[in-house]
């Protein structure tokens, strides 16, 4: 599924939606941010990129391969995850994630429609 931000009220960039197959368009969206690593290590994403995410679930984990310790990246609010890091090796500071605060009737949209589906929901309190 295709996932697209544009005006949808423009004729124009509608029609292009529809031809290329996209069902959730973000228009007119609130708050976005790119969600960085506190720490190094390997990040093992629990979503997989165009997911719709709430506040406080977490979206990845980061492992030090060299420690047993592991730092849990949550939601800082509801939105739809937009860009997802490809690399699983991270530093302090690189970013993990791009999630973009939505409205109630997109968000609606994508949880009766065929959003994908996260590839785990671990517990945000673990």
């Amino acid at each position: 599924m295709l996932h697209v931000r544009g005006d949808m009220t423009d004729d124009g960039v509608h029609r292009l939606a529809l031809a290329f197959g996209s069902n959730v368009i973000v228009a007119g969206a609130g708050e976005k941010t790119w969600l960085r690593a506190d720490s190094g290590g390997i990040v093992d994403t629990h979503f997989e990129s165009g997911s719709l995410v709430r506040e406080g679930e977490r979206i990845a984990t980061i492992t030090n391969p060299f420690k047993e310790d592991a730092v849990g990246v949550e939601a800082p609010f509801t939105g739809l995850l937009i860009g997802l890091l490809e690399n699983p090796v991270v530093y302090p500071g690189n970013p993990l994630c791009h999630l973009v605060e939505i409205d109630e009737s997109t968000r609606r949209a994508i949880e009766t429609g065929s959003a994908p589906e996260p590839v785990g929901r671990p517990n945000a309190a673990e």
